[in-house]
């Protein structure tokens, strides 16, 4: 089974904000074009056109993929698109378009289709850390306060706490809990 290309269309227009089915800024056979380059372009492996240059095969069943497809067409269509009109008169002015954000949105879909998110081979921020950093528990190095006072120098670290009071002025702490 293929997909055709004609079924594409539709979420292509709409993802470049092409919604005006009476006139409609992009014409099937250029979005079909569009589509076309895309696949012969390599830009998703492991998929090609037809002989009859209507079709895709295999079939475009993987979401990630169709959205692949969409997402890169659409994009190089509105990539050809000024970024934005003006016209201003003595008494009125207009700005239309700003196809920069839309552009960078569409990008940032691109990117996570085709490299997942960040933590995709690590379990978690800790196991990446020690990975990243070659640190066996990097958040003891990590996490470790030392205070120094005049009469005590206390250290906070994962194993505990340890205080080293009054041993340099020869001073041993009260910890019998007797006030004086």
């Amino acid at each position: 089974m293929a997909t055709l290309i004609s079924d594409l269309r539709e979420f292509v227009r709409f993802v470049a904000g092409d919604n005006d089915d009476q006139n409609p800024i992009y014409q099937p056979t250029a979005l079909d074009r569009g589509i076309r380059f895309v696949i012969k372009g390599n830009y998703l492996p492991n998929y090609a056109l037809m002989v009859d240059n209507l079709s895709i095969t295999p079939d475009l069943t993987d979401p990630n993929q169709f959205l692949l497809l969409v997402y890169t067409v659409a994009k190089r269509f509105m990539v050809a698109e000024p970024d934005g009109q003006s016209s201003r008169t003595r008494a009125y002015s207009e700005r239309i378009g700003n196809f920069r954000d839309l552009i960078f949105d569409i990008e940032k879909q691109l990117y996570l289709l085709e490299n997942g998110t960040m933590f995709a081979s690590w379990q978690s921020l800790a196991d990446f850390l020690e990975g990243y950093a070659g640190v066996r528990n990097v958040f003891q190095h990590l996490s470790r306060l030392k205070l120094a006072a005049p009469f005590t120098t206390s250290v906070l670290s994962v194993s505990g706490l340890n205080t080293d009071s009054g041993s340099n002025l020869g001073i041993t702490p009260d910890v019998s809990g007797n006030a004086p």
